[in-house]
């Protein structure tokens, strides 16, 4: 680092610090404040819009502002983790509450490289982006000062991320980790935070920051989800509802095949009459909530067991890609099996029917009007399951009073299965995607012929990203 220039342009901007760091104590509620003591871990939770970005960024700022007061001339590394590497860089580092502008003064927008998803301060110091969605993988090894965890509620692969990567990268002074987040419904890293007494914790609601948000939205937001339902419990209060039981799907109707492996390898599955794939698309006209869920099933007589998921937020050329991939996937480990691919009609997925049907034969449209609504169609499945014939890697747990399943079972699989546990006649759950996965699977299955024609393969390629065409 070159020694401070005494010039016009970094005195404005050292003032423009100063001001943004005397700032935040001002104008920020006692929940946002950063706790006071010796603490590792400080857990921010609370409903949609009630000031968590704003709470992170502001006390990693805080963190980077004493730290190089303090050293200016030591090097140190610090991290931010979201669920994916876009989230990292659009809202925490660059959003209208991320980083960079609670930083205005100590450093500039080009100090930021998105290609790298790294923030350069002055002395040499920097801040890592990294998705925990892919196990965040960029902090472990990183000798790292402090952390701020983003929508921890949301990370996919928590046990990975949280407690193999970024707990033991967070271990040189001041070694301290602020976590943010709606809490997610039975997330199991959302409960291990909650769980953990030496963990700080702070609560928002939405209604707390009303004063910064539209006051029309928020009202209808109440007035909609406000009034004790489980989205509003969720969304708007910022409560964690670790296990909340519908009245359609039960959590001990689960058969499990009492073996992990996950993805599930035809080494460790009995001999498939056809193996099935079960498509439900997101809706064109949505982009924040809808979720894209795809499964793949191995159907042995009545039996069904699930080899793999994909459940997430994909555009169309996406989700054509991971159609392509877990059906490539499958077809190498069952290649003397026949293959079906089950894609719903309706949303995106009439375009990725025409799509995949270019490369492949087996594909099948499934018009999910023909089995009435989606709560009818789970109905007409869950015989299925009641009666013992739906099978999930992972381990039981007999004791009735758990979630039916052991720690051990994959953390997809817990997931899939919290989704289904809450599933109600009244709709008044946060997803249902995987559930429309499953119920088109489980009823396409029971009326179709028992053995179907071989799959075979076309000419041409199983569709990889950025090679769709006409779409």
């Amino acid at each position: 680092m070159t020694a401070f220039e005494l010039t016009v342009e970094n005195v404005e901007r050292a003032a423009e610090s100063k001001r943004q760091a005397e700032l935040w104590p001002i104008i920020a509620r006692p929940e946002q404040v950063e706790p006071e003591g010796d603490w590792h871990i400080w857990y921010v939770r609370g409903g949609r819009g009630s000031g968590k970005t704003r709470t992170g960024a502001e006390t990693l700022a805080g963190w980077l502002r004493y730290w190089l007061d303090r050293d200016p001339d030591a090097e140190a590394d610090w991290g931010i983790v979201a669920p994916t590497i876009a989230d990292a860089r659009n809202i925490c580092m660059e959003g209208p509450s991320g980083l960079l502008r609670r930083l205005k003064g100590l450093v500039r927008k080009t100090d930021f490289n998105r290609s790298m998803s790294e923030l350069w301060l002055p002395n040499g110091s920097r801040v890592y982006c990294d998705a925990a969605d892919e196990g965040a993988p960029r902090v472990q090894g990183k000798n790292l000062r402090g952390c701020w965890a983003d929508e921890v509620g949301l990370w996919k692969r928590w046990d990975e991320a949280w407690n193999e990567s970024l707990r033991f990268a967070v271990r040189f002074q001041p070694a301290k980790i602020i976590a943010t987040g709606t809490p997610k419904m039975a997330h199991q890293g959302i409960k291990q935070l909650l769980d953990d007494p030496a963990v700080v914790q702070s609560h928002m609601r939405t209604a707390d920051n009303i004063a910064n948000l539209d006051a029309s939205a928020i009202a209808d937001f109440y007035e909609q989800f406000g009034k004790g339902s489980t989205l509003g419990r969720q969304e708007l209060e910022g409560e964690y509802i670790e296990a909340l039981e519908g009245d359609i799907l039960p959590r001990h109707a689960w058969r499990f095949t009492e073996d992990a492996t996950w993805p599930v390898s035809a080494e460790k599955a009995p001999r498939f009459d056809q193996i099935v794939h079960s498509w439900d698309t997101a809706l064109k006209a949505k982009t924040s909530s809808d979720n894209v869920a795809g499964q793949v099933w191995g159907c042995v007589g009545p039996d069904r067991y699930l080899l793999r998921l994909f459940c997430g937020h994909a555009t169309l050329e996406a989700t054509v890609m991971h159609m392509g991939e877990l059906l490539d996937w499958a077809r190498n480990e069952w290649p003397q099996t026949p293959h079906r691919v089950l894609i719903e009609t309706a949303s995106n997925g009439a375009d990725a029917i025409t799509e995949m049907r270019r490369r492949v034969d087996g594909i099948y449209g499934v018009n999910p009007r023909d089995g009435g609504d989606k709560v009818r169609r789970a109905l007409t499945a869950a015989p299925a399951l009641e009666t013992g014939h739906c099978h999930l890697p992972g381990f039981e747990d007999h004791d009735l009073t758990s979630r039916g399943y052991t720690s051990d079972t994959p953390d997809e699989v817990q997931a899939f299965v919290e989704e289904c546990a809450a599933f109600r006649h009244d709709l008044r759950h946060a997803h249902d995607d995987q559930i429309d996965a499953w119920s088109q699977m489980v009823n396409w299955t029971r009326q179709q012929v028992r053995s179907p024609a071989r799959l075979v393969r076309p000419s041409g390629v199983i569709p990889r990203a950025g090679s769709l065409s006409g779409v």
